[in-house]
């Protein structure tokens, strides 16, 4: 009985792990991709500039724009989760090692 509840944790454990790192992933490939579009929109701007167009309300904002970031950033993010998700289905099915073996 112990054993079945060791694998079940495990197992639970694992897709615990694998959710957390997708979705960490997924936010750090948002974030490079927000950074580089907002110096690509925005080339110009100092700092101050920057920090004043990214708090300023969205109100009046063209919605181009919004389609312009979704664009630009949407695709990198969700071919970077379908790669985490893809490693990881790979490593739990692999026999020889995982992931790690790849390295």
């Amino acid at each position: 009985m112990t054993d079945l509840l060791i694998l079940i944790a495990k197992k639970v454990f694992y897709v615990l792990e694998a959710f957390a790192a997708v979705i960490i992933a997924a936010f750090a490939a948002l974030l490079l991709c927000s950074s580089r579009w907002m110096f690509h929109t925005w080339p110009k701007l100092n700092m101050d500039e920057l920090m004043y167009q990214l708090n300023a309300p969205m109100e009046g904002t063209n919605l181009s724009m919004v389609r312009e970031y979704v664009n630009y950033c949407l695709p990198t993010t969700i071919i970077i989760m379908i790669l985490f998700i893809f490693a990881f289905l790979i490593a739990r099915n692999s026999t020889e090692g995982g992931i790690t073996s790849w390295l």
